[in-house]
């Protein structure tokens, strides 16, 4: 659990994040003195600071994030922005959870039903660039495959050298809905065989020499099914 912490005097307010739909979803959830509202992927709080700055006086705020990383880099960022609002709202609660446990988080916290929930869907283009291995598309040599939010969360590398075949060309097959399923996932369990793969660097290079020279006419990479699949199962 992270609880609220404010940034060192004269640190730098750096918004990483601007949600295009924000207007709309402040219209929607109505932040106003008094109402409790959860934001369950406040990330790098595009959407938590607007909502914070309405909800005084008297409101309550909950930011979880699966993702810890995040939610130490919102306290760093946003801290002197949230700050001279901290005291004039009832509660202001920030987390490091899964969102799907927030049943629990509202059951510790003494709080019961909420006015508003926002749920922000996916990956952001902070977690692509930030060293786990989200990407096909990685700097030179690539990243660690991690592919996780959580670092309690097996990561994909160790992922790859538990799968069987099988297991792997459905996950392909599956997730990716990839027709090259079963030829990429012969080539990613026999490398394993021989030499773990660790990085999207090595991964990619695997799948790229699985599939057809002119694979989907040179439209999308070739590893871009074979990445969201071990996304979504990692």
């Amino acid at each position: 659990m992270l609880r609220f912490t404010a940034a060192r005097k004269g640190s730098q307010v750096n918004m990483a994040h601007v949600p295009v739909l924000l207007k709309e979803v402040l219209w929607i959830l109505e932040p106003k003195s008094g109402k409790v509202l959860v934001d369950g992927t406040v990330g790098s709080g595009g959407h938590a600071v607007p909502i914070i700055e309405k909800l005084t006086p008297g409101g309550i705020f909950v930011g979880i994030d699966w993702d810890e990383e995040s939610v130490k880099k919102l306290v760093r960022q946003v801290a002197d922005r949230i700050k001279k609002h901290e005291p004039k709202l009832k509660k202001l609660i920030l987390k490091s959870q899964n969102y799907a446990d927030l049943p629990e988080v509202l059951k510790k916290e003494g709080l019961g039903k909420v006015n508003g929930v926002l749920l922000d869907l996916g990956f952001s283009s902070d977690q692509l660039a930030g060293g786990r291995g989200f990407s096909f598309n990685p700097p030179a040599g690539g990243e660690p495959l991690v592919m996780t939010y959580s670092k309690d969360r097996l990561p994909a590398y160790r992922a790859l050298a538990q799968l069987g075949k099988m297991e792997l060309t459905e996950i392909i097959q599956t997730y990716g809905e990839e027709r090259y399923a079963g030829s990429i996932a012969k080539a990613i369990w026999e490398r394993e065989r021989k030499q773990p793969i660790k990085t999207s660097g090595e991964l990619q290079e695997v799948i790229r020499q699985a599939v057809p020279k002119n694979y989907e006419r040179g439209r999308i990479n070739p590893a871009t099914r074979t990445f969201m699949a071990l996304r979504i199962y990692v």
